[in-house]
């Protein structure tokens, strides 16, 4: 069971951001359904990418911490508790940090399609770690 978490490299406070305060009910609206968005995305590009095996949706947990995705931010991507298996080699885990790249990208584009006053997703930037947990050495109940 992999789990997702997205966060952001530098500890900004989106209410120092005026742009998502300039109405800050529908900003928080919008921002949760950009969250939605992102997890749903995350998942699809999991669940498209067949070095990992089977899974089905519930078995992959998606944690976005505040404030992601804000201009001028680093994205960070960070996969958790991605069992190691032989099958999974450096090559499957690059494969897998580019897919969720990927899918983090297209969805800040496919959001700035949607509200013109985002900034360009181009200036977005998107990291990914994928790390491997041994459950012979690390403890999952």
């Amino acid at each position: 069971m992999p789990v997702i978490v997205v966060r952001n490299a530098f500890a900004l406070d989106r209410k120092s951001n005026t742009l998502w305060r300039q109405n800050e009910e529908a900003a928080n609206a919008e921002r949760r359904h950009q969250d939605l968005v992102l997890v749903t995305a995350l998942q699809d590009a999991t669940l498209a990418f067949k070095g990992l095996g089977e899974m089905a949706r519930e078995d992959i947990a998606v944690h976005i911490d505040a404030g992601v995705g804000l201009p001028s931010d680093v994205t960070l991507i960070s996969v958790e508790v991605l069992f190691d298996k032989p099958e999974r080699t450096i090559e499957v885990r690059t494969a897998f940090a580019e897919a969720l790249k990927k899918a983090a990208l297209e969805c800040y584009a496919a959001c700035k399609l949607k509200n013109q006053h985002l900034v360009d997703p181009k200036l977005y930037k998107v990291e990914v770690a994928v790390r491997r947990f041994d459950p012979k050495n690390e403890v999952y109940i």
